[in-house]
């Protein structure tokens, strides 16, 4: 057997808290949760993070990279940055007001969505934590794309006979 990781470790037993934290206070959780998305505190301070990323990733890091995380490439950087910014924008804001409704329908029966029932709610809730995700990873690139220096991989032939990695 090898050696413990320490990092798995404490994730084991941070996750097991939070477990148990939301086992014994699962309705004060839950009307924490509500209260951040009915006062929008979770929409806006998503839509701040977006903000800040990306326009510091525009004006940073040069935008003729062969990124993957530009949605839009017209070949004008501001228009690019701009389209890239509405779209995660506008898909934060979307996710968060559909998981507002289908959170409050879901767990206090307030009538948000008059003809979704469970299932098409459940779907909803799904739906929205895709959104999120998938906005989230892409922020996520764009912060460690301004925050740290890339690789840079240079090959020497064609061939793959040498390949040397520099920083």
């Amino acid at each position: 057997m090898g050696r413990l990781d320490s990092k798995s470790v404490t994730l084991l037993f941070f996750i097991s808290f939070l477990a148990l934290l939301s086992y014994f206070f699962d309705k004060t959780l839950m009307s924490f949760i509500k209260t951040i998305l009915e006062k929008g505190y979770f929409k806006n301070l998503l839509l701040m993070i977006i903000s800040v990323v990306v326009i510091s990733h525009m004006i940073r890091v040069n935008s003729k990279t062969k990124s993957s995380i530009f949605m839009f490439r017209s070949g004008f950087p501001v228009i690019d940055s701009v389209l890239n910014w509405a779209t995660y924008y506008s898909v934060t804001s979307t996710a968060c007001v559909l998981l507002e409704g289908a959170y409050l329908q879901k767990f206090y029966n307030i009538q948000y969505y008059t003809k979704f029932n469970g299932l098409d709610i459940n779907v909803m809730l799904g739906v929205c934590a895709l959104l999120l995700w998938y906005v989230s990873l892409h922020i996520f690139k764009m912060g460690q794309e301004l925050l740290f220096k890339p690789e840079e991989v240079v090959i020497a032939a064609e061939t793959g006979t040498q390949s040397e990695i520099t920083q």
